[in-house]
Parts: structure tokens; C-alpha cells; sequence
């Protein structure tokens, strides 16, 4: 990564961008969804004619948030982001990844 998205915010609908994203989508019982959810639920399939997944997390690299901030979708609750890493890119990107996040992975 050569470095960070200038403006780049994971908590704003229009500046929600990461340029790390792993993303896990997992399936669910949708009849427990809110009213809130299940209408975007039934917009995207109609838009794309794919349901959305009952839940989605995401391991992101912010640029200001702390590591270890978990940040809920501003369109949807059904979406957490877990930043993983925070800020710029390191010299040595991998050291002490795995010590820091082992047990949150």
C-alpha cells in the first residue's frame, strides 16, 4: 500500500474508504431483520437481483481511528468494520502484526 486515501473516513457514508479491506459475509435468519433492514434488504435485490448478506464484517486499515475500533454502517447496522491498523504504512508492515491481533482473528 503506497499510502493512505487522502479524506478517507470509515465513519462517513461519503468518505468511507480503506485501502486494506478484507470482507466476510455471513448468512442468517433474515425475518429477524428491522423494518430498516429488510427494506434495503428487498431494494438491493431488486437493484442487483442479489440478496444482501445477513451480516458483514469487515478488517479494515483507517487512517485515523484507533486500532481496534469497531465502526457500525451508517446505512446499516448489519455491517461492523474492525480497523485492524491505523495511520501510515509501516517500514516493516507485518512485524508484530500477528502478536498485536491473534486473538482478535
Amino acid at each position: 500500500m503506497p499510502a493512505l486515501i487522502e479524506g478517507a473516513d470509515l465513519t462517513q457514508r461519503d468518505g468511507d474508504d480503506s485501502p486494506v479491506r478484507v470482507v466476510l459475509a455471513f448468512e442468517g435468519d433474515r425475518s429477524k431483520f428491522s423494518a430498516k433492514n429488510a427494506m434495503l434488504s428487498e431494494l438491493a435485490l431488486a437493484l442487483t437481483g442479489e440478496e444482501l448478506p445477513y451480516a458483514t464484517l469487515m478488517y479494515v486499515w483507517g487512517n485515523r481511528r484507533a486500532a481496534g475500533s469497531v465502526i457500525i454502517n451508517p446505512r446499516t447496522d448489519r455491517i461492523r468494520k474492525l480497523v485492524l491498523e491505523s495511520g501510515a504504512w509501516p517500514a516493516q508492515p507485518l512485524a508484530g502484526l500477528r502478536a498485536r491481533h491473534s486473538r482478535r482473528l
